[in-house]
């Protein structure tokens, strides 16, 4: 028996991320016309989640077929852990740094729907028939 000789432990590091997300997309009430509005910072952490979500994907993708090429960064028994630490954290710094923008445009784009969907703070609550709300709603 060799003693350096380790099981091989499979990370899935984007798993854990994901479930963050989720948890952080979830902890927050949701947003309909009456209800409180979620606060900015959750919603710029829910996007750089996303973007680092996608950054690590994306980057493991990369890895993963330049392995079957027999190149790359990580090769032997631990390359997978390695490997998946690398594509968390790289995924994470480059989230941070914000240069494709996914995470802006997510948040800029929640922000107007939120606005959209608020009513004027001026507007008179009145109540309405199932038959009204219908018919008030904006065609598409």
């Amino acid at each position: 028996m060799e003693l350096l000789a380790t099981p091989r432990v499979p990370v899935d590091l984007l798993g854990t991320q994901a479930e963050r997300l989720a948890q952080l997309l979830r902890s927050e009430k949701p947003i309909f016309a009456g209800q409180a509005a979620r606060s900015a910072e959750s919603i710029r952490q829910a996007a750089q989640s996303f973007e680092a979500l996608f950054y690590s994907m994306l980057i493991r993708q990369l890895r993963e077929s330049s392995q079957e090429l027999g190149e790359g960064l990580f090769i032997g028994d631990h390359a997978d852990i390695f490997g998946g630490l690398f594509d968390y954290y790289l995924g994470q710094f480059l989230a941070q740094r914000q240069q494709l923008g996914i995470g802006r445009m997510i948040q800029q784009q929640y922000e107007r729907w939120q606005k959209a969907s608020s009513p004027p703070k001026d507007a008179p609550v009145t109540p309405q028939t199932p038959s009204q709300a219908v018919d008030s709603q904006p065609q598409v």
